[in-house]
């Protein structure tokens, strides 16, 4: 019981991965412990408190996607939303500007800019009796892009299945 008390208190006072010193020059360690602590709990220690800190890395990887999924992605998950974020990248614009750009009608381009609002990806701001929209983070549009390039590097990867399964399409496909 001593000994676990001793363990636990230095792996959560001094670190995740306590040294051997740390814990054999502890105050509260008996002396015949000494040696029992430094050949075989101490180093299955030091590895449990790895396995801790991997597994809290896990767990943290693990809310951070479940947030992900919960915030960000609905957001994403409507064209006409990334469109209006990318209309956003080059100016803030008012609803009526983002209407004629996009060509839909202004309650579906309010409905979508407050799913983004809602989310925290684009900012409101008042100006006299119209509201202007601005992007809230411009690295979204970085991260819109990089997947843009993932989907045409996995169609291209596609075509060039398709050619490399049927080149007599191919070839007609060409002439």
């Amino acid at each position: 019981m001593n000994a676990h008390f001793i363990l636990m208190h230095s792996c959560h006072s001094v670190s995740l991965k306590p040294s051997q010193e740390q814990v054999v020059s502890s105050p509260h360690a008996p002396k015949c412990l000494k040696n029992i602590l430094t050949r075989a709990i101490i180093p299955l220690y030091i590895r449990l408190c790895e396995y801790m800190k991997i597994s809290m890395e896990t767990t943290d990887l693990n809310r951070e996607i479940t947030l992900l999924h919960q915030r960000i992605c609905p957001a994403l998950g409507d064209p006409t939303r990334m469109l209006i974020l990318y209309a956003l990248k080059e100016k803030p614009r008012k609803v009526s500007e983002l209407t004629e750009i996009l060509g839909i009608p202004q309650p579906s381009v309010s409905r979508h800019l407050g799913i983004l609002r809602n989310r925290n990806l684009v900012i409101a701001e008042r100006q006299g009796t119209s509201v202007s929209y601005s992007l809230g983070f411009t690295k979204l549009i970085d991260v819109m892009d990089i997947l843009r390039l993932i989907l045409r590097d996995q169609m291209q990867d596609q075509t060039r299945l398709a050619e490399e399964l049927n080149p007599s399409q191919a070839l007609e496909a060409n002439q």
